[in-house]
This record gives C-alpha cells, structure tokens and sequence, in this order.
C-alpha cells in the first residue's frame, strides 16, 4: 500500500533592507527578533555595521569583535536554505583563516556556532547553502570576523556587503506565536497565535497554556477567567489568527523585566504542528527609587476649573538669623518648625488651602522633600523614625493625623559628597475632597538641621486641581522629576500633550516647585520656549528665590509666614503669550549660574475654549403620532478651541422614541453614521471639526406614545483624540399629539315639528 504524500507549504523570511531598520520582516513569515549587533552601538543608520544604499555594510570591522545576528524559527521544517547577494572589497589575504574575511556561521541554540562559509577578497556572487540540519525553534545566524592572522583586522576602506538576506523552508501545518513586550502600564498583553503553512482537512482545536517565567502568576499578570489554560478554535485555514488576551498588574515596585510563556499542549488534528511558544516580557515602568529622575507627566485634565498650589517649609531659623532672611546658608543654623500644637510631631508647618464656593476638587497631589542625610560638620540628621517615604497629614476636617506613604519617591546623592535629598509624592485626593477647606497640616519630614555649605532645606507643596463651572475651560497637566542643578549645569524637560487653541490670545500659567533657592543669589531663571519667566517677588535672573507666591504676591495664610521661605519655591507664574497658538509640547529649562538647586514640580494650564452643541431641534416640534420628524444637531468648535480629530457623538433618544424606518441620515462632514432603523441612539464618529467650524447631523424619528418627548446631548455623549470635552449640555423637545382621523359620515336631524 502506497503512504499519502506529506503535503507542504513553501515559507520564507526575508529581509531586503529595503529600510534602515534591523526589524525588517519583507517574507511570507517573520523572523523571531531583530538583527542585534554586538560591539557597535546596534543602530541601524549608524557605525561599523550598517545599513545603507539597500544593503547591510560592514567596514573596518576587528578580529572577534563586531558582528551581527538575527534568529529565526524552523522547527518542524522539512527543507531549509539560506540564500543572500554578497560583495567583498579590499579584504585582504589568501581563502583561508590567515587573511581578513567575514564568516557566516549558524547555530541551533544562538550559543555554539558552527561557520557555513567565508567571503575574502574583492568580488560579487549570490551565496546559497541547505540548512536543514540546523532548523530548530532557535535557529540563529551570525556575520563574524573569526580570522586567526595578526592583521585580519579590517580597516577603513574594506568592505562586505549582503542584500536580499532569505531563508525558505517548507512546513506542514503549524501554529506559530510571537513574542511580545509590553510595558508594566500597558494593561493587557495581547498575543496573536496563527495558524501558518498549508491548511487542513477541516477545523480543529488547540490547548494552551499560560506558565510563570520570572513574572509571579496572579500578581504581576493575570486573566479575566482566573484560568490559565485554554482552548482556541481554528477553521483550518492557513492565516487564521486567535488571540489571548492577559492582564499586566501596575504595581509599584522597582523591579527588573520580568517574563511569562505561552506554549501549546494538545491539538485536536496531529498534522498541526504545535511545538512553537512565546515569551510575554513584562518591562517594568517605575524609576529607581534611589536615583534622579527625569521630568514626566504625572497628572493631564481638560476642565472647566483652574489649579491651586500651596505649601510651606518645615525649616527655620533658630539662631544666627539675619534681620531680613535672604539665605540659608551660614552662619544662618537652621532647625524645625513645629505649629502644629502635637507633642508628638518632631516638625510641622500649615498652608490655608481654599477652592471656590460650588467648586469641588478633581484631583490633589502632595509633595515633600528637603535633605535628609549628612555627613557634614555641623549637621544633625534626622531622628531615625522618620522615613523619606512617609510623612503625616492633617486636614481642616480631621482633629489627628494620617500617615501617607509615598507613591514614588527619589533621591538625589552625587552632587556634593555628604548631601542627599530626596523628593516624594503621593495622591491624597480622597482626603482633600473630604477635607474641605482650610489648614492643612503636613508634619514629620525627614529633614537635617545645624548649618552646612548650603544650609538645610526642606518642605512640602500641595497641587490642587479644581472644577468650577464659573471658571474658563483649560487644559492642566503637573510634571515632576527629581535631581540637581544649578552652577551652569542646566535641567531642561519638554512638556508634551499641550493643548493651545488655534487662533487668538489665551491665558497661560505654570506654577514651580523647588528647593534651596536663595534671595541674596542672582543668575537662577526657568524659562519657557527660551523665554524667561518672571514676576513682581520673582525677577527674570533670580527666579528661584525662596519665595511663596502667586503672580508675584506672597500668597499669605501658611504658618510658619516667611517672605523668603528658607529655600522652599512654590510659585505660580503668568506665562500669557510665551506658549504659542496650536502648540503640542513646551520647552522647560531651570537654570542657576551662582547656586544649586534641587527640584521639582510644574504644573502648566492653558485656556482653551470647549466645543459647544450650537442647537438640537427637532422639526416639526409638534407632531402627530406616527408621523416623523427630523431632528438636527449642530456643533460648533470656537475659533479659541483647537483642532478635534477623531470626534464622534452618540444621541441616546428618550423613551419610546425611535430612528425611522427610512432615517435619511446626513453628516456636513463625512464620516461613519450608525442610525439603524427602529434604533434608539445615533452614531457619527470618525471626523474632524477644525476650531472656528461648525458640523450638523441630521436623521429622522418616530415616536411610539403621545406625549411630551426631551431629547438631551451630554459631555459624555462626544469624545475625541484631543480628549476635550463638551461644555455644558443642550436639549431638544418634541411634542407628540394623538393622530385627528376625519371620516364620512352621514348626520341625520330630527325635525320637531310645532
């Protein structure tokens, strides 16, 4: 008896370099990574190894040293070949290991290599070589200098070019699945598991199964079952893809990637090859605790409503203090402030918190920070029961304090030996809304007192960002980062995500964060888009100078109240006309060119006018049940607002009010409309509305009772790309009468007669 025919499909990877990329995939199926260099920097564009002009280049390349690889999956292959366009130019020497040459070698394992071939001399050929015996899940292959000759060192002006680099192997049915990377942030790490090669006498199924690599099953990843194996179905055509989907943890913890596999168990059809699996790698996000940070955004709102910021020291002077303070430094010592009246608080300090009547508050962040260790002469640290990642909070509501750990904190150690400071944060939002009002305590900041090179410093601020219906509309964002500068060494950060309006004059305002800023010091500065920043207690060559305001005046209502608060900033700025019109991002520089500086916080907000529902109306406004009529929705984007992308508005039609059977729905600027007959909402999405613009949309309704009928658009009916909300609501009213229905009759009168 005959065997049946093994049936194949024919695959290749490939890679043409046809872009400046070492992720190219240009065949039917992907390689398992990237090229990866070693020795030379691994950038694609640039260094020994390269690639240019549609080739990948190597030049002057050393003896055991730089060399690329990249790796490929051909488990189950029943043929292999490796085939590429080669050139050579000026390498030197015999064909034979004592000359300067290029190797192509594979390895089963990426680890131990055995060498296909050497390329030598000055010449040009098309290089084609079986590789089945070294098809594996991990087959890799690398371009290496292996020469043994005490001048097989290439030098510049020698070359090796490849182009057209591919593999082709035949397979039967498999299931491939890819690796995937995704930040611990991401949410959900999705993996694509695809059925490759040829297809199958009919569908089947496949058995996964979800184990810990590094990562921790249940804490840094789950799924939404609480299952970690499962079943996925294919129809048994090649290109069939299934997905599983798994939930990546946040947390905040300093950790390294971490890893988890994805393999295959049982298939339901044998042919199918199910040998393949995949590495989910789960990077973490959080900063090192114990280091600087960059600037980053913590916080971004579009919102009806404004921000404050307060704050005070938890540091004074306690002897040697000068008639007006205007430094820390010696021979000014320093020591704690304690307001609080609590016996068991080692330092304290209070700020007057207040956001309008009707207002209420959207979000609050709390910072805290100063120095916390030194080893310099005339210094006492702190008492060991405080912690940099804790600090107490007292509200206007509250008669005892909460413990609040920290969120994130970093520190900074290196820019004076013996100095370390730190910067903490922490959303407290929940305790701000029930809190109200008033003082706010904030106590037990690890701070060192006495007096050193620069004097101790420390304190808090409190961002607090409000809504307000009575207020402009705005977009706010708060960026923080934590390290030093100052004596010439700037720190610069780009705001992202700005939101400026397209046309006209709008308010601006950025509010900063910083510690041990000095009055008596001049040559500090921000500046935004390379314009200094400045105002009435904070000029444009000393910024940074201790003071406590909100365009330029002392803010007042803190205890302890100081003109200049012992190095602590907390000021906001007017900044109106140094942000341009329809701006995305902002240029920060701080800078000092006379003292040194630790921060910090900022926050930026800048007017932007909402777009409005212009009218709904519905018309006729009065109608007889069973007739229609057509309701019309205009929007309008003002001149002051900024370009929305992407927009789309849901109506969400009352009770007993339906799309017509024939809706004739129009939209005055394109895009998808859903208005299914006997539906009891509209749909239109994907458009843009330019600021200064208007968009209708139109459909038809019936009613299916009498009565009175209000038909409501809400902010939360619209959303965009740009993530701006609608201002306010706007409301339609329709009024449905019982149908008149006139007939012939005849009326017969009875004559009396007299």
């Amino acid at each position: 008896m005959l065997a049946a025919p093994l049936l194949l499909a024919q695959e290749t990877y490939r890679d043409n370099f046809s872009s400046v990329s070492y992720s190219n995939n240009d065949g039917t199926l992907n390689f398992s990574g990237n090229w990866n260099e070693v020795n030379d920097g691994n950038s694609a564009a640039n260094g020994r190894i390269r690639i240019t002009g549609g080739d990948l280049r190597f030049e002057d390349i050393s003896r055991n040293s730089q060399n690329i690889f990249r790796s490929v999956n051909l488990s189950g292959a029943s043929s292999a070949t490796i085939s590429f366009d080669w050139q050579t130019i000026g390498l030197d020497g015999g064909n034979d290991t004592t000359s300067e040459y290029m190797s192509l070698q594979v390895s089963t394992d990426g680890v131990n290599y055995t060498t296909l071939n050497t390329f030598h001399g000055t010449q040009a050929n098309t290089f084609s070589q079986n590789i089945l015996a070294y098809a594996s899940a991990t087959t890799t292959f690398r371009l290496y200098n292996e020469s043994t000759w005490a001048w097989g060192d290439w030098e510049s002006g020698e070359y090796f070019y490849i182009d057209n680099f591919r593999i082709t192997a035949s397979f039967g049915a498999r299931v491939l699945v890819e690796d995937v990377a995704v930040e611990e942030d991401a949410g959900t790490a999705t993996f694509d598991i695809s059925h490759a090669g040829l297809n199958t006498s009919s569908s089947y199924t496949v058995d996964y199964v979800i184990t810990a690599g590094t990562a921790t099953q249940g804490i840094d990843y789950t799924v939404s079952s609480g299952i970690y194996t499962g079943t996925l179905n294919f129809n048994g055509t090649s290109g069939d893809t299934e997905q599983i989907t798994i939930l990546i943890t946040d947390d905040t913890l300093l950790e390294v990637s971490e890893t988890l596999i994805i393999s295959f168990n049982a298939t339901s059809d044998v042919s199918v090859d199910i040998s393949d699996t995949a590495i989910g790698t789960i990077d973490d996000n959080e900063s090192d605790p114990n280091d600087v940070r960059p600037y980053e955004e913590r916080y971004a709102m579009n919102i009806v409503g404004n921000f404050i910021m307060k704050g005070n020291t938890n540091l004074i002077c306690t002897a040697n203090c000068p008639g007006i303070p205007t430094s820390n430094n010696p021979t000014v010592i320093m020591g704690y402030s304690n307001v609080d009246g609590d016996p068991s608080t080692t330092n304290s300090s209070s700020s007057t918190i207040t956001i309008p009547v009707g207002a209420t508050v959207e979000y609050a962040a709390l910072y805290w920070g100063g120095v916390y260790n030194s080893s310099n002469s005339g210094i006492t640290n702190p008492p060991p029961t405080l912690n940099i990642d804790e600090v107490k909070l007292r509200t206007p509501s509250g008669s005892t304090y909460n413990t609040i750990t920290a969120d994130q904190r970093n520190i900074e150690t290196s820019a004076f030996s013996g100095w370390n400071s730190f910067m903490s944060y922490a959303d407290v939002t929940s305790l701000v809304q029930s809190g109200g009002n008033g003082n706010y305590f904030v106590a037990d900041i690890p701070l060192i007192t006495g007096s050193s090179f620069t004097g101790p410093y420390g304190g808090w601020t409190m961002v607090v960002v409000y809504n307000d219906s009575t207020e402009k509309s705005r977009n706010i964002s708060i960026w923080d980062g934590f390290d030093f500068f100052g004596f010439g060494a700037n720190d610069s950060f780009t705001v992202t995500g700005l939101l400026t309006p397209s046309s006209g004059v709008f308010e601006s305002s950025v509010g900063y964060f910083g510690l041990d800023g000095e009055s008596s010091s001049s040559g500090d500065f921000v500046s935004i888009n390379g314009s200094p920043i400045t105002n009435a207690l904070n000029p444009g060559n000393n910024t940074l100078n201790g003071t406590i305001s909100e365009y330029g005046i002392d803010t007042g209502n803190r205890n302890p109240n100081f003109s200049y608060s012992w190095g602590v900033d907390i000021d906001v700025f007017d900044v109106t006309g140094l942000v341009p019109n329809s701006a995305i991002e902002m240029d920060v520089v701080l800078g000092s060119s006379s003292e040194g500086i630790w921060g910090g916080v900022f926050v930026t907000s800048n007017e932007i006018a909402f777009p409005t529902v212009a009218s709904k109306s519905f018309n006729p406004a009065t109608i007889s049940q069973g007739n229609e009529s057509r309701v019309t929705i205009i929007i309008e984007n003002p001149a002051n607002g900024v370009n929305l992308t992407n927009f789309s508005l849901t109506d969400n039609l009352p009770t007993d009010m339906v799309i017509s059977t024939t809706p004739d729905a129009t939209s005055s600027s394109g895009g998808t409309i859903t208005a299914i007959p006997g539906s009891s909402n509209f749909t239109i999405s994907g458009i843009s509305v330019l600021a200064g613009n208007t968009c209708s949309f139109s459909f038809d309704i019936v009613t299916l009772k009498i009565g009175n009928y209000e038909n409501t658009i809400f902010p939360i009916d619209t959303t965009n790309d740009q993530n701006i909300p609608f201002a306010g609501e706007y409301t339609g009213e329709l009024s449905v009468f019982p149908r008149t229905v006139i007939t012939n009759r005849r009326i017969t009168y009875r004559v009396k007669k007299e």
